[in-house]
């Protein structure tokens, strides 16, 4: 079975141009969620996920999912979903997301036309606000499909000028209803471009990841005394901590980058002040 290059490449390279900005390092995109060319951006996938026969819906979030029900089977059965997001950080690549949606709709329109019939439905999904560029909070589209989020707490979020994320869907029209639950899905595939250089050094087309990496928060308590009262040797500074921990999780990923070949960018300290 055989996927279509051209028509993949050809729907990411229509996708790039809703928000194309100019960028050094090749084609980029700013799209924010809620903005105009987020609006362009959903229209034509809902366009092409119907166009390949699949049924749509938007949650109140703004979630899209692309429902393929292949004749043979169960349509009671736990699905397979399979996407990502369009809303990229500012000037993103165009490939940031896009690979994944577009190339879940493809795998789609490939076993369609090799008349493939899996026993499960397949879902095509697009989150909403994965990168977290306009709302300070990145894969809330799927925290809420998870349960990690409620959608009303979704909902409310405000960026920089104030407007709700509630708002802001109602205005391009994605605003739906109900919400996708993650727990009904037999699994999640994701295709994602590389954003470092560990395939092309290995001379690899593809890699698939066997670990993720997360937000962590750590809290370090220490005793506090005034200076006259006790000498330093029995005061626990967690500033001195937090250095602590900031360095070696630094040299952890500077060993584990050096090893893998991947560049550290450096910046210098004062650089935005």
């Amino acid at each position: 079975m055989n996927v279509d290059a051209a028509r993949l490449r050809a729907d990411i390279e229509a996708n790039a141009q809703f928000g194309a900005v100019d960028a050094s390092e090749g084609p980029a995109r700013t799209v924010l969620t809620g903005s105009d060319a987020d609006k362009q951006v959903r229209e034509r996938f809902v366009e092409r996920l119907s166009a390949a026969g699949l049924s749509v819906r938007v949650d109140a979030v703004g979630n899209i999912v692309g429902r393929w029900i292949p004749p043979s089977c169960d349509p009671d059965a736990a699905p397979v979903a399979v996407g990502s997001h369009f809303d990229s950080v500012p000037r993103g690549g165009i490939f940031d997301g896009p690979l994944g949606t577009y190339g879940a709709l493809e795998s789609v329109r490939a076993m369609q036309a090799a008349e493939v019939s899996p026993a499960r439905p397949i879902e095509v999904v697009c989150f909403t606000e994965e990168e977290g560029a306009r709302f300070g909070v990145g894969t809330l589209g799927s925290s809420v499909a998870t349960g990690q989020r409620t959608a009303s707490e979704a909902l409310s979020l405000t960026d920089d000028e104030g407007v709700s994320l509630a708002t802001h869907l109602e205005r391009i029209g994605f605003a739906g209803e109900d919400t996708i639950d993650a727990a009904h899905w037999d699994s999640w595939v994701e295709l994602h471009i590389e954003q470092g250089t560990k395939l092309t050094s290995n001379d690899a087309g593809v890699g698939i990841g066997n670990s993720l990496h997360t937000n962590n928060h750590v809290v370090l308590d220490g005793s506090e005394m005034a200076a006259e009262k006790a000498r330093r040797v029995f005061t626990t500074d967690p500033g001195m901590g937090v250095i602590r921990h900031a360095d070696a999780g630094y040299e952890e990923a500077l060993a584990e980058a050096n090893e893998s070949d991947v560049p550290i960018p450096m910046r210098d300290a004062t650089e935005g002040e």
